[in-house]
Formats: C-alpha cells, sequence, structure tokens
C-alpha cells in the first residue's frame, strides 16, 4: 500500500513522534548505519514509519533531503537479502533476557504472515551469518524447532 500525501500530513499533525513514528530532517546526509538502527528499532516495534526530510519538532516543515544521491538507483543495486544483511550488520534484534527468539516469534514480532516463512528465514539466516545470533543449543538437529540467542548470550 502506497503512502499518500494527506496520510504523511496526518502524521505531521501528530502531537509526537512514537515507537512506530520517527522524522529525520537528514537535509544533506543521513548516516546509513542510523538508517539501519532506525530501521531495526521500528521492526523490533512491530513495524512503523521513518520519514527523512521532515523537522522532528512540531510543527514539521517538509526540508526535503539530499541524504541520499539516487535513492531508486540504490535499491535497484541492492537485492532484497543485501538489504536484510547490511541492516543485521550493523544492528541486533532486540533481546529480553532469557528469551529464545524462534521463527514464530520472529514472524509475531514483525507481524508476518504465515506465508512469509520463507522473509524470516532470510532474516535469521543473514543474522546468524553476520554473528549476531547463535543457535541457543548447538546440539539441536531439528531445523523446525530451532531457537536463537543473541552473541553475547
Amino acid at each position: 500500500m502506497a503512502t499518500t500525501v494527506s496520510q504523511i500530513d496526518v502524521w505531521r499533525a501528530a502531537r509526537s513522534e512514537h515507537q512506530n513514528l520517527e522524522f529525520k530532517e537528514a537535509k544533506t546526509q543521513f548516516d546509513n548505519r542510523k538508517l539501519y538502527k532506525y530501521c531495526v528499532a521500528l521492526a523490533n516495534e512491530g513495524g512503523g514509519h521513518l520519514l527523512l526530510g521532515i523537522e522532528d519538532q512540531p510543527p514539521r516543515k517538509v526540508v526535503g533531503t539530499a541524504a541520499f544521491n539516487d535513492p531508486v538507483d540504490m535499491a535497484a543495486t541492492m537485492d532484497r537479502n543485501d538489504r536484510i544483511r547490511a541492516c543485521y550488520q550493523h544492528c541486533c534484534l532486540r533481546y529480553v533476557m532469557n528469551e529464545k527468539m524462534t521463527n514464530q516469534s520472529l514472524r509475531e514480532r514483525f507481524n508476518l504472515p504465515e506465508d512469509k516463512v520463507a522473509s524470516v528465514s532470510q532474516i535469521i539466516a543473514a543474522t546468524v551469518d553476520a554473528g549476531k545470533i547463535k543457535l541457543a543449543d548447538p546440539t539441536q538437529t531439528s531445523t523446525r524447532y530451532r531457537s536463537y540467542v543473541p552473541f553475547w548470550a
């Protein structure tokens, strides 16, 4: 579903930013690492919107952004897996003590329907490859019931 100008105006009129809505002025630049962290933070809260080129303080004037020279080209040169890997190489999933991440818990956290199992598997594989999570029980042989913990746990 495409975001409309009227929807952006509704968000701009909100009293404040919140866990699912973030504005960044980003007139001339925006650090990719910060971008990745914001994306993961929003994902950890079940999704949301990060709007660049809009002041984060009311009245939230639209200032435009040149943070990325050619975002369409940037998106075209990286496939979805590369974007996921880039994001998780710089960040890791929020971890609540003693919580083990599973395919099911990640689907619930990211509000993904059952038919998006492959997306969760790609996220897990990229995150394991990046060394951000590891198997909770390395002796577990069943891929269906594997659970994961952050690399520091």
